[in-house]
């Protein structure tokens, strides 16, 4: 294997082991060690690095596992830490042993244990939502700033502030009970959801879809919605949401890994298997007279999945839909989305002069996605001129080349 295919084998492995490493090892040692945990699962990757340049083994994501495990081994034996974490070590964790905490029923228990500690309360939202992102899921503080619209100096200092007060709250990996888990799980799901918006709408490089992290993110879900103190009508819904949009991803890219936009796929591809997983989920999330956000969000993904072609797409029922969604979640992204809707129901130049309402700059980092709608918009009411400006404007802030070729595309499609 040469030195480039190893590296993008350790990215990916990276992408699906690290929060799983680091969960367990956090559940060992307790969060007061948590910088001793981060050091030891990245000397893990770095030794593959350089390890794997002659040969991979056979079973890449278990070595990475054992080597760390080695390393926590090593440091226990060594007594150097005995006394500063005698009394923060879970007793759980003591008491089922080192090697029994690498099953993987263990690692998938750790795994959520990690994400409600990190959604503790003792951080704000936005804290809870950064470290979980990258204790968990392995997100680069890049991404995260990516993900949560903000600068990447802003992120650093909020992951180190995040990290400070864990400690200091002495934070310990368990599922809450009782009034706490309510508030907890909502900043779970945020967290998921995230992370699946990052795979299915990758924010740099070349991967237009990252499909490992989507299926982290699902994975991560289904662990919520199977434990009984966890599962909720929103657990279901999100997965339900993510079982739709993860059918579709055959179809989203083309032979040269170009995206496709929705009314253009060919819908034979997508996955049928999967959208009735979604619409088990959807069904079971039982939302009642006041459906939240992702039921909302997911009823809209499962119209568009049963509708045979675009055209046949029940854009009156999405659009009452998306009213709906905009009373629980007004944000300018929902917003947008919803005047795609809006124009196919009542025409373009009735969106448009809802657009004028939304400004480019409420999608920092985003704001290919506010001129590429724009765009669509000019381009159903005949305006070519505002077509070409929008997409001109939308390349000149893609991130990702997925998103630059696409825009590329469509600009040569203008006649």
């Amino acid at each position: 294997m040469d030195s480039r295919s190893h590296r993008e084998l350790v990215d990916h492995l990276f992408r699906s082991e690290y929060g799983r490493m680091v969960a367990v090892l956090t559940r060992l040692f307790g969060f007061e060690q948590l910088e001793l945990v981060e050091d030891v699962v990245q000397d893990a990757f770095v030794h593959a690095l350089r390890s794997w340049r002659t040969g991979v083994p056979p079973n890449p994501g278990g070595w990475l596992m054992q080597t760390a495990r080695n390393r926590a081994i090593d440091q226990l034996r060594r007594g150097k830490l005995h006394l500063k974490f005698a009394s923060t070590v879970d007793p759980g964790a003591a008491a089922i042993g080192m090697a029994d905490l690498f099953h993987e029923s263990e690692i998938s228990d750790s795994q959520l244990r990690l994400i409600f500690a990190c959604c503790h309360p003792v951080l704000d939202e936005r804290d809870q939502i950064a470290v979980t992102l990258q204790l968990a899921s392995g997100f680069g503080v890049r991404e995260i700033a990516r993900a949560l619209l903000t600068r990447e100096e802003t992120i650093k200092k909020r992951l180190q502030r995040s990290k400070q007060r864990i400690k200091e709250a002495a934070v310990k990996l368990e599922i809450p009970a009782g009034a706490q888990l309510k508030s907890r799980v909502d900043s779970v799901l945020k967290v998921l959801y995230l992370t699946f918006n990052e795979g299915y709408l990758a924010s740099a490089g070349d991967a237009a879809i990252r499909r490992d992290l989507c299926a982290e993110a699902m994975r991560l879900t289904k662990l919520v919605c199977e434990h009984p103190m966890s599962i909720s009508s929103d657990a279901n819904a999100l997965m339900a949401l993510m079982c739709y949009h993860a059918a579709r991803f055959d179809a989203r890219l083309g032979d040269n890994n170009e995206l496709i936009l929705l009314a253009d796929q060919d819908r034979s591809k997508w996955d049928k298997e999967l959208v009735s997983v979604g619409h088990v989920y959807l069904a079971r999330s039982n939302p009642g007279d006041n459906p939240s956000a992702y039921v909302l969000e997911a009823a809209i993904a499962a119209q568009h999945s049963v509708a045979e072609a675009y055209g046949d797409t029940r854009w009156d029922y999405l659009l009452t839909l998306y009213d709906r969604l905009v009373e629980v979640k007004t944000t300018a992204f929902v917003r947008l989305n919803r005047l795609v809707v809006l124009a196919e129901q009542r025409g373009a130049d009735v969106a448009l002069r809802e657009l004028a309402s939304l400004d480019a700059e409420s999608f920092v980092g985003n704001e290919h996605l506010y001129h590429s709608v724009s765009a669509r918009l000019h381009e159903m009411a005949g305006d070519t001129e505002g077509q070409r400006s929008n997409l001109e404007k939308a390349l000149s802030h893609a991130a990702s080349s997925s998103e630059r070729r696409l825009i590329e595309a469509r600009l040569l499609s203008i006649r």
